[in-house]
């Protein structure tokens, strides 16, 4: 399993997001063995239904994150004259780890690095830099400040790639390998139709999972516990008033009899 997932690494590696080509990414699926495939598939539904929960989507992002570091960190490694191989394994554990422990930071970097590139290339080639600083921290705030809405993105964006890759892998063993295969675009067609699918049922059913739910749930379940205190004080003082009330009523008639 652990070489099946670096042989993945090295594949998508390879992949060039300028020059993508469909069938490359699809032919990913041939080499994929049957029970990575049935795990790709169960994968997928989980995470395009309920990829954007947070315990959940730590799961989904952590993969994605270690693939990125491993892919990008060359890359980078070339700018700052590090081994690209030391790089590759130092930028998947990094982000990897950010990702388990919190994943705001992998959002805050990725798409940092997506507005400053844009940025960058506003500003030119001698300015870059100039461009691309403010371009990081805007695209890295603008992330933090809607992470619900990049989580559920992400997470059914992946959860469409990974099922459709899964149900290709399994397609393989079949004689309707030749078919599917032939046509590299229908699958990404599909796995779009069920990124989009996923993202609009988390946000009609799936409940908000963010910080501000998770206090207003907290409120509520310490408002409950105060109500249910002041209820459980207020019978103790209806049964006193009682008892005093009978006693008085039994001493009245004693009284009376006298």
């Amino acid at each position: 399993m652990y070489g099946t997932y670096l042989k993945l690494l090295d594949k998508l590696g390879q992949l060039r997001l300028e020059t993508l080509d469909p069938s490359a990414l699809v032919n990913i699926a041939k080499d994929l063995p049957l029970m990575v495939g049935v795990a790709l598939v169960v994968a997928g539904l989980v995470s395009t239904l309920v990829g954007g929960q947070r315990y959940v989507f730590r799961l989904i992002l952590t993969p994605i994150a270690v693939m990125a570091g491993y892919t990008l960190a060359p890359q980078l490694a070339q700018m700052v004259h590090l081994s690209p191989k030391l790089a590759s394994y130092a930028g998947a554990g990094l982000l990897g780890l950010g990702a388990v422990i919190w994943p705001p930071t992998v959002l805050f970097l990725a798409f940092g690095a997506l507005g400053g590139s844009v940025g960058g290339e506003l500003a030119g080639e001698k300015d870059f830099w100039v461009g691309f600083i403010p371009g990081f921290i805007l695209g890295g705030t603008l992330a933090l400040v809607v992470s619900r809405i990049v989580a559920v993105l992400v997470s059914a964006a992946m959860g469409g790639v990974m099922f459709v890759l899964g149900l290709l892998t399994l397609l393989s063993f079949t004689r309707l390998a030749g078919l599917v295969f032939s046509v590299p675009t229908l699958s990404l067609g599909l796995a779009g139709c069920i990124a989009v699918t996923g993202m609009a049922f988390q946000f009609k059913f799936a409940p908000a999972d963010d910080d501000e739910a998770r206090a207003k749930k907290k409120a509520n379940k310490l408002k409950d516990k105060e109500l249910a205190v002041e209820a459980k004080a207020r019978d103790k003082r209806f049964k006193q008033y009682g008892k005093k009330v009978d006693a008085a009523t039994k001493r009245a008639k004693e009284e009376a009899k006298d």
